[in-house]
């Protein structure tokens, strides 16, 4: 029932807690949570006939009476607990980041795929530190799942770029999706330098020579 996707998001989540999903889908992490972790979870999703889905999803499960759901692209002032842990995924950094301006708690998963330097610095920007983080390869993707809590910490480059949890794992997934994101980037760098180069990209791909 859940991809290795959603039990990446899951690992990161205590059990008992308070969650709100945001872009929840078919609510199979919210199943997922709420008989695996006995957590409290609410959900939401732009689209309505998605809601619908997961509604019936939920149904099929006995936990209508479990799980709040609803209509909502978390870009409006929720009112949420700070105990609340606020799940944000299958969207982009910049979606994130968004939704972060109008709504925070004490912690907040994040997993995306694209723009991870950007959501690391960001959201740490804001007052957090990564707590916890794992990365999987599901469906052809590389997916890295973030815990931030508030909190203050100094981090490297390569940290806000790769991870200072994966960094310090170092496991064959990760040397994996470092060499897919070497590859991914470079040819865009050597042409770079045929226009005087690029710093950025340069920083980028010499960090990632690193870890190869």
């Amino acid at each position: 029932m859940v991809s290795n996707r959603l039990k990446a998001i899951s690992s990161l989540i205590n059990n008992g807690e308070s969650i709100i999903d945001i872009g929840c889908d078919h609510g199979l992490l919210d199943i997922y949570l709420t008989i695996n972790k006995k957590c409290k979870c609410s959900c939401c999703d732009v689209n309505k006939d998605i809601v619908n889905r997961a509604i019936t999803n939920i149904k099929k499960y006995d936990l209508l009476d479990s799980i709040s759901v609803f209509v909502g692209n978390g870009f409006e002032d929720l009112n949420l607990s700070d105990d609340t842990v606020m799940v944000l995924a299958g969207m982009g950094t910049s979606t994130i980041l968004k939704i972060l301006n109008k709504n925070r708690t004490h912690s907040i998963v994040c997993q995306t795929n694209t723009d991870l330097f950007s959501l690391r610095k960001s959201v740490c920007d804001m007052g957090y530190c990564i707590s916890s983080e794992n990365i999987v390869f599901d469906n052809n993707r590389y997916y890295v799942s973030i815990r931030f809590e508030r909190g203050e910490k100094i981090y490297s480059y390569d940290e806000y770029l790769l991870g200072p949890f994966l960094i310090r794992e170092n496991s064959k997934l990760f040397h994996d999706y470092v060499f897919s994101l070497y590859n991914k980037n470079i040819n865009g760098y050597m042409k770079s330098i045929e226009y005087g180069g690029n710093t950025d990209l340069e920083l980028m791909i010499n960090c990632l020579k690193k870890y190869i």
